[in-house]
């Protein structure tokens, strides 16, 4: 699994991306089942399972917003 969760989005429709990273470090040594939505023009919301391992108690779904 990878260590590190990348964000791209676009930062003109069509025409360029940028990319970082939503935490560095990674609160979490694990994660899993990404996603990300345009929650509205500008903003948007990344979520994803992270914990100790999947499956493993402390496991919880964590989430980055990112606006402009």
């Amino acid at each position: 699994m990878t260590k590190f969760l990348l964000l791209l989005a676009a930062a003109l429709p069509l025409s360029a991306q940028t990319a970082e990273f939503v935490a560095d470090p990674m609160p979490t040594p694990s994660c899993h089942a990404s996603t990300i939505v345009e929650v509205r023009p500008g903003e948007l919301l990344a979520a994803w399972f992270g914990g100790a391992a999947e499956g493993r108690p402390d496991v919880a779904i964590w989430s980055a917003r990112r606006v402009d």
